[in-house]
């Protein structure tokens, strides 16, 4: 069975307007410490001066930085991509595809003409429990390594997507939201393996697009390929790091804080003759829950935006061909129009 994903040959929204060709060689700059940092810390003022070190991105519009993390071992990393991600892409194509979801690219991505590409998806990647269920679903007679592996690997990261989105709320004036936000959220990882190519010129193999996660942390193993566009409009390589941690923000939560946070455009572009492994760990909401804008975050100054919205509904949304076709694929699946505020 070969499945066709014309969004990976050719984008997961219309970016021609926008996109600006060639490889940006700038240096990065957008670091930011959380070396020795926990939620147990908050309010601490080496947690007050990372959140303002956030803002001040946030505030420049680019919202994404790369986050510098002790909280996840060397060991682990290596551990993962040096053993468990090989041995999960090495399975055959039968089994991988066992790995389904009710929300478009959700599930195993792969056997696309002309693209060497997969994709696979631990959903509660946090939980053990979520885990479990990946494992024996990809090894029936269990594999207690890679369960063990990716288990720490997400709830240790769940750490550091719990300390980003606390300081962004905290930011926002609505840290109250928090904990009830908590319950409302799931963590996935996602996996993905992009072959090598035959020519050495490089290539964009996973077209200009935003995430309809909450928050994303993108890990990328010694080869690069991750862009995002800054907001100049040049399009800006992060090089792969052993201890960072690439954080945009997702159309998830721009709905949620009624666009006051809005996701980052991104890119993978990949060239020459090694395999390049990443993983992307992110928080989404739950299939019950109903997304919706917090009183405080609507005034004059900023009217209501976003509509209420449920997260699968929405994911199916951004991939059908009239989402593909749209600029935004979030306002024009729960925009406010302009007779619904009386203009």
């Amino acid at each position: 069975m070969i499945r066709k994903y014309p969004h990976l040959l050719w984008g997961l929204q219309n970016p021609r307007k926008r996109e600006k060709d060639g490889m940006s060689t700038e240096t990065f700059h957008h670091k930011l410490d959380f070396t020795g940092l926990s939620l147990e810390k908050a309010g601490t003022p080496e947690w007050e001066r990372v959140r303002a070190q956030m803002m001040e991105v946030v505030a420049n519009e680019e919202n994404w930085f790369e986050a510098v993390y002790d909280g996840v071992a060397q060991e682990l990393r290596e551990a993962l991509f040096g053993r468990t991600v090989k041995e999960l892409f090495a399975l055959p194509v039968e089994v991988k595809m066992r790995n389904t979801s009710n929300k478009a690219y959700h599930g195993y991505v792969g056997q696309i003409p002309g693209l060497d590409y997969e994709a696979l998806s631990v959903f509660d990647a946090h939980l053990v429990e979520g885990t479990r269920s990946f494992t024996e679903l990809m090894w029936p007679e269990g594999n207690p390594s890679f369960c063990d592996i990716v288990h720490s690997f997400g709830r240790q990261l769940s750490e550091l997507e719990k300390m980003v989105r606390r300081m962004l709320l905290e930011s926002l004036g609505v840290v109250k939201h928090f904990d009830r936000q908590n319950s409302e959220l799931t963590f996935g990882l996602r996996m993905a393996k992009y072959g090598a190519l035959t020519s050495q010129e490089a290539t964009v193999v996973l077209p200009p697009h935003v995430d309809e996660t909450t928050v994303t942390l993108v890990v990328q193993h010694k080869v690069a390929g991750l862009q995002v566009l800054t907001a100049d409009g040049e399009w800006l390589a992060v090089p792969p790091s052993p201890n960072s941690y690439t954080v945009l923000i997702g159309q998830s939560l721009q709905g949620w804080s009624n666009g006051r946070l809005r996701a980052k455009l991104h890119r993978v572009m990949v060239g020459g003759e090694d395999t390049r492994y990443s993983s992307i760990f992110a928080s989404h909401p739950k299939d019950d829950v109903v997304v919706q804008v917090p009183e405080e975050l609507v005034d004059e100054e900023h009217p209501l935006i976003y509509k209420p919205f449920g997260y699968p509904g929405f994911v199916n949304f951004h991939h059908s061909e009239e989402g593909m076709k749209s600029d935004d694929a979030l306002k024009a699946y729960c925009g406010v129009q302009l007779d619904e505020v009386g203009a």
